[in-house]
């Protein structure tokens, strides 16, 4: 029984990935602790090359502040203005717009999409579009219920970019569950 098990479970796959894609951000484990300790010992400076590394339309005036008395306050990056969707997209348009952004597979390894920046970031527009056009605007709440498919990834940069607050919620929740999600 236990080697038909093995059998079952058992698969080889191969993904291509462009070489692009394949330059370590850190070459060895001392780096890591290197940066971990920065990140403690001087925490203004080291998020604040990272955040450097993004678009911002407007640069923050501090990167961190926090008050742990009465009430528990954190503030990131207060006074900057920044777009997550245009951060995942927009700005790799003209450099990856052909460089495949979703691989996507589905429960039959036969259902394949591959899916461009360029064509991401035009189904992210119509997508925002819609919303928008549904009265959709920023700070509204947006409750999203649908599987892992490319269209999920398509919704949540869809509200980033109108700067709707998202929750993703998924299957498999009783109804109660579900309205305790979407009321959260």
């Amino acid at each position: 029984m236990a080697s038909s098990i093995e059998n079952v479970f058992h698969e080889t796959r191969t993904f291509e990935v462009g070489a692009e894609n394949c330059q370590p951000h850190l070459t060895n484990f001392q780096e890591y602790q290197e940066m971990y300790q920065r990140s403690l010992t001087d925490p203004e400076g080291f998020w604040g090359e990272i955040a450097a590394e993004f678009a911002w339309f407007k640069k923050w005036d501090r990167v961190n502040q926090w008050d742990w008395d009465q009430t528990i306050q954190v503030k990131w990056f207060e006074g900057g203005k920044t777009n997550l969707a245009f951060n995942c997209l927009d700005r790799h348009i003209e450099s990856r717009g052909e460089t495949i952004a979703i691989l996507w597979e589905g429960n039959d390894a036969s259902e394949q999409r591959k899916i461009s920046y360029r064509e991401l970031f035009e189904e992210v527009g119509r997508l925002a579009n819609g919303l928008k056009s549904l009265g959709v605007k920023k700070g509204d709440r947006i409750a999203i219920y649908m599987g892992m498919v490319p269209e999920l990834a398509m919704s949540l940069l869809a509200c980033a970019r109108l700067g709707a607050v998202h929750n993703v919620i998924f299957g498999g929740f009783s109804a109660e569950s579900l309205k305790e999600r979407i009321l959260d």
